[in-house]
């Protein structure tokens, strides 16, 4: 008995080291992200925070904390984790309410946080070495897990994600002592058009220009019109009601914001609009306010597709354009405004509001090709048909009209391009698109 025993008490032993030598690992020997690391710690250094957007990128990029702070007059903070879903946001809004209690919390989602109850585990790498406490880390572990099951490469973060050089090990430490010094060295090697405004705002003064992208990957298939339906999956009704318990509980006011779109995306994926839809559903059983900006009137905001520099994200000019508009919106609500005239009811509402193409693509058809677009519900598209010589010449086969197919057996070297303009609509010279130059056979996004 007494060396069975002895037996037990060596295993618990051995078992407690393991675990004290994984939390190590995964402390400093996981490659540590700079602008995380310096947003927590910001964060947990201050008790001042009235209103705080929780997220993923699309928070961290697109809500200038110091736009929204001044138009609102409270203190605004963006406490957001790149790759995030909503096991971070519960994790990361419960370290918040450590050391802050905000008026406001906006928990800002997106249609791919929707569309699967997973995390992506470069968010767990981000996140997971700043939580506060084991049954912090132990909650947030688990939900990660449930959703997908990856219940070891979760734990051993350092296997995927492991430090490769002495420095990193440094830089990972001075991140945990001394943040803001190790945070000033990383931002020079940052790109020169990301800076770190703090509050929790990364401000990207990229270019805009995702013309390209959208005419290769967001091609409509299939139609979007025909009413799908892609509820709320189960385990991600299940978080949000944890999520709004967490703040009910804390005494906080919340809002659900889901952060504006490009127009192609609403127009390519038959799921985009239908979880948002849901998920307005959901919030407005459960009593908490939720506003779509992808579904913004003009008078609040207006398209803001010429400020993305990715398929998803927005450049300084977008930021704080939907930044004035979130505000002005806050404002407005608080005060006791009724603010639903500010959006589309419907998702049919805002698909008839849509007067442009946003792109255009061709499809081998039996004898030729037939053109197809993403456009507004109530637009005519009509087409125009070139032949481009392997030198890029170009000549005219067929003008503007409604034929969406053309006849035409291409010799090689030659690209067929199709342009597309609304009727009655002016001509936007980078909607076109060319076969077989482009990816004539690609689908949409899935992002």
């Amino acid at each position: 008995m007494k060396a069975t025993a002895c037996a037990v008490l060596r295993l618990l032993g051995f078992l407690l080291a393991l675990a004290l030598l994984v939390a190590l690992a995964n402390t400093v020997l996981v490659r540590m992200d700079a602008v995380t690391a310096i947003t927590m710690h910001e964060m947990k250094t201050r008790s001042d925070i009235e209103l705080c957007a929780v997220g993923s990128s699309l928070s961290q990029d697109h809500f200038n904390a110091a736009l929204i702070s001044e138009a609102t007059g409270k203190r605004a903070f963006s406490a957001s984790v790149n790759a995030a879903s909503l096991q971070s946001a519960i994790a990361v809004t419960q370290e918040l309410l450590r050391t802050n209690r905000p008026e406001w919390i906006a928990l800002v989602l997106d249609t791919y946080n929707l569309s699967t109850a997973k995390e992506d585990i470069y968010a767990e790498c981000r996140l997971m070495p700043h939580l506060t406490g084991l049954r912090t880390k132990l909650d947030y572990y688990l939900r990660l897990c449930r959703a997908d099951g990856d219940y070891l490469n979760r734990l051993l973060l350092f296997r995927p994600f492991g430090v490769t050089s002495l420095s990193d090990v440094v830089k990972n430490i001075r991140l945990r002592i001394d943040s803001e010094a190790a945070f000033a060295d990383a931002a020079r090697d940052m790109p020169p058009d990301v800076t770190y405004m703090g509050c929790g705002y990364l401000r990207y003064t990229t270019p805009a220009g995702v013309e390209d992208l959208v005419r290769r990957q967001l091609i409509r298939e299939p139609d979007p019109y025909v009413g799908y339906n892609y509820p709320l999956l189960p385990q991600t009704r299940e978080m949000l009601g944890d999520y709004f318990a967490l703040c009910e509980e804390a005494g906080v006011h919340l809002m659900v914001v889901i952060a504006p779109a490009l127009t192609a995306h609403a127009l390519a994926e038959p799921d985009f609009l239908p979880y948002a839809d849901n998920l307005s559903a959901f919030c407005a059983e459960a009593g908490v306010p939720c506003f779509n900006f992808t579904y913004a009137k003009p008078e609040l905001l207006p398209h803001l597709d010429d400020t993305f520099f990715d398929l998803h994200h927005m450049n300084a000019d977008g930021a704080d354009r939907f930044s004035a508009a979130f505000a002005e919106l806050f404002n407005r609500y608080t005060a006791g405004e009724d603010v639903s005239g500010l959006f589309y009811a419907t998702r049919w509402e805002y698909f008839a509001s849509l007067d442009f193409i946003t792109n255009v693509w061709l499809k081998p058809d039996g004898d030729g090709f037939t053109a197809d677009c993403n456009r507004g519900s109530e637009v005519t598209p009509l087409y125009r048909y070139s032949l481009l010589d392997a030198g890029g010449r170009e000549e005219l086969l067929l003008d503007w009209s409604a034929q969406v197919h053309v006849s035409v057996a291409l010799a090689p070297g030659e690209t067929l391009r199709v342009y597309a303009m609304p009727q009655g609509g002016a001509q936007d010279e980078r909607v076109y698109f060319d076969y077989p130059d482009d990816d004539s056979s690609a689908a949409p996004d899935a992002a």
